[in-house]
């Protein structure tokens, strides 16, 4: 790896089709008796989720990096163990049993998404391990009651805070959504209702799908019926694509039109083409070096040099989830997880993605989303104001 002594071991274990990463320092000297503090995490190298966990991998091994060339944590160097989980649910279970159980390391740091960090973060607090999730955003992760189990980003609820705060100020009035049944839409949904009802707007239609491909020419005709002025698109990637390119035809055209994290990818142009423009997006993290978090600047270029791609949100929320791991232990200068449970739920600080402060259930609440907008072939940050890198466009 660039700029440090390290030596990446890699295993696999063909039955169980697991791939473990093992990075730690190379150790010298009265070095060696120095015992490594051992982290460990569920990645997916392939599957669905292999793109956005990139991102997550990539972020870990960043601040692993950094640690172990400022001088590891307690003095100590750090020692990273990563397993494929193929993208899928019970492998993700398995290998959080095998870090904790069998592995025995000292701290978990949590997996891509929602979906796989529901079976992580079972598997950590039902060992009391704390975890910090760098990317799920499931309000509902939240809602089992579970100690020491905490959020960098505000949950997928309060998403479009801002983006309805900005449209209100438009003096539109009614939002339409459609959700596919898949992408936690209907947690998105419900707080959609609840905050365009804060800001003075109605929720004109509300319409759920399981298969984009079957479905779409119906979603399409009774688009091209009712015309909503506002449409919110809620889906994974490739349906957000599929909707996109099927509208490129359609005699309908929404005013604003807004889809939930497809658009704050650094390729969504490129696959989107001219369907891009002007489409809006809430994003919990921009790689913009205006951002006035500390370390961000610098978190944009590290990365972008250690990994070859510029980061998304994912990744600076899963460094994040490091760095406040790291205060914790620091603070309590402990690997005692109550001790650093209790560290945490009583932060009111700053990482590279901003704010951080969490409730009582350890959801996050100090955070908050920004809305971009492509222009130009340019992702804009748009609003809040005080964040503008570019004022927003509206249709006519």
């Amino acid at each position: 790896m660039p700029g440090s002594l390290f030596k990446s071991v890699f295993r696999y274990w063909g039955t169980l089709g697991f791939l473990v990463i093992l990075i730690c320092p190379v150790v010298f000297g009265e070095e060696v008796a120095r015992l490594p503090i051992r982290f460990g995490a569920s990645t997916s190298l392939t599957g669905k989720w292999s793109d956005t966990s990139f991102m997550v991998r990539n972020a870990y091994l960043l601040w692993v990096e950094k640690i172990n060339r400022s001088g590891g944590l307690l003095g100590r160097p750090v020692e990273l163990v990563l397993y494929d989980d193929k993208s899928r649910v019970e492998i993700c279970r398995g290998v959080y049993e095998r870090l904790i159980l069998e592995d025995k390391v000292d701290f978990v740091l949590s997996p891509y998404g929602s979906e796989l960090t529901f079976p992580a973060s079972e598997v950590a607090a039902l060992n009391g391990h704390v975890m910090v999730a760098g990317s799920g955003a499931n309000k509902l992760l939240w809602e089992r009651g579970y100690h020491g189990f905490f959020g960098i980003h505000n949950s997928i609820d309060r998403y479009f805070i801002s983006f309805l705060d900005m449209i209100a100020r438009q003096r539109l009035k009614r939002v339409s959504v459609i959700y596919e049944k898949a992408s936690q839409g209907d947690v998105a949904v419900e707080g959609i209702r609840k905050w365009a009802g804060v800001f003075g707007m109605a929720m004109a239609d509300v319409v759920v799908f399981d298969d984009v491909n079957t479905e779409l020419p119906a979603l399409i005709k009774a688009l091209n019926a009712k015309k909503p002025g506002v449409l919110i698109w809620l889906s994974w990637a490739e349906s957000c694509y599929t909707f996109l390119n099927a509208l490129k035809e359609s005699v309908y055209q929404p005013r604003i039109l807004t889809c939930i994290v497809t658009p704050t990818f650094p390729d969504f142009y490129e696959r989107a083409g001219q369907m891009a423009e002007g489409v809006f997006a809430p994003s919990l993290w921009e790689p913009d070096e205006r951002m006035p978090f500390p370390d961000s600047a610098d978190f944009i270029k590290e990365f972008t040099q250690f990994s070859g791609k510029m980061p998304t949100y994912n990744a600076a929320g899963s460094f994040a989830a490091c760095q406040i791991l790291e205060r914790a232990v620091t603070t309590t200068q402990s690997l005692d997880h109550q001790k650093i449970s209790q560290a945490i739920a009583a932060m009111d600080t700053i990482t590279v993605t901003g704010n951080f402060k969490v409730d009582e259930k350890g959801l996050q609440i100090g955070h908050k989303a920004l809305t971009i907008q492509w222009q130009n072939g340019k992702k804009e940050i748009v609003y809040p104001r005080c964040l503008q890198t570019a004022v927003p466009v509206f249709k006519e």
